[in-house]
């Protein structure tokens, strides 16, 4: 089935942002497939310091942006097999996990960019995955795999390690709202509007009803399943070297809605300079150079 042709409005948004994106990675291309799709594909450079620690590495990736974009964000693959399929991966897709899904959208939510979608959470990916390679550990450390890691993430939100009150927080979210005045289900005697109620209305905007209910009845299912991974005292269990979701140090948790402090800037993921190399078009896709975005690579417009 031919993907449906994406409209040209959200195609010009995207080519008037690749200008900024390629100011800070110039080997990455916009191209626009005959199907009007866009992707967008080439190197990144990482120049980056943690902890004293500089690493240099370069990723050849590729992005595809969704026909709903910048409702929705785009989705990342590695293509040179420098990642392996078991590191934060999705095995059906290939797509690099970036973090929790309600996290990626939060984060991307605040500025739907391509440069922020890269700054924030592409090139922070790639610096764990090559700061992991070298020094055999995460820089901002990492969640377990499926919905372990997701209910670590809202455990973290919410700031409890009872997975209960995580699971009566995140109901509420399943509703399209719930009542300032109502007793918070942490039960710390305080109303929900004085207690976790400005976290669920951080997380709210970033996934729908029914997806949160979707991830609600996951989670679920994975304690019917007797799937719950948990240590002795009840305290969630460190993943496995590589495995599970990936932490970016723009995640802000309830104890700390700072951003962490790590030792450097989690800004500044320099993109190194360097001379422009071909790309290879396979499936016959129109190239943008990176100098300049013409209009003209805008596909004839479709009628609805």
């Amino acid at each position: 089935m031919v993907p449906l042709t994406m409209d040209s409005d959200t195609i010009q948004l995207v080519i008037e942002q690749m200008v900024e994106v390629q100011s800070n990675y110039p080997d990455l291309e916009l191209l626009l497939t005959p199907q009007g799709e866009a992707v967008v594909r080439g190197v990144v450079r990482i120049d980056h310091t943690h902890a004293g620690n500089r690493i240099r590495a370069q990723y050849e990736i590729e992005i595809d942006i969704p026909r709903e974009y910048p409702d929705v964000p785009p989705d990342v693959r590695e293509t040179s097999g420098a990642i392996g399929e078991g590191f934060h991966t999705f095995r059906e897709t290939g797509h690099l996990c970036l973090g929790a899904p309600a996290e990626v959208r939060r984060s991307f939510a605040q500025d739907r960019t391509l440069r922020r979608f890269m700054d924030r959470l592409v090139a922070p990916f790639l610096f764990s995955h090559a700061h992991w390679q070298l020094h055999g550990e995460m820089p901002y450390g990492e969640l377990a795999h499926g919905y372990n890691g997701i209910l670590d993430y809202y455990n973290d939100q919410f700031g409890t390690a009872d997975d209960l009150v995580s699971l009566r927080l995140l109901n509420l979210l399943t509703r399209k709202e719930c009542p300032g005045d109502a007793h918070c289900p942490c039960e710390s005697g305080r109303n929900l509007c004085e207690c976790h109620g400005s976290t669920l209305e951080m997380l709210r905007p970033n996934q729908t009803p029914e997806e949160w209910y979707s991830e609600f009845l996951g989670i679920l299912q994975m304690f019917q399943n007797g799937d719950r991974r948990t240590a002795a005292g009840g305290e969630p269990t460190q993943p496995d070297p590589g495995h599970g979701i990936v932490k970016t140090p723009t995640a802000p948790t309830k104890q700390d809605e700072r951003r962490p402090n790590n030792g450097c800037d989690p800004h500044n993921f320099t993109s190194l300079a360097s001379r422009k190399q071909p790309m290879d078009a396979s499936h016959e896709a129109k190239t943008a150079p990176a100098a300049h975005v013409r209009r003209s690579l805008l596909p004839a417009s479709r009628s609805s």
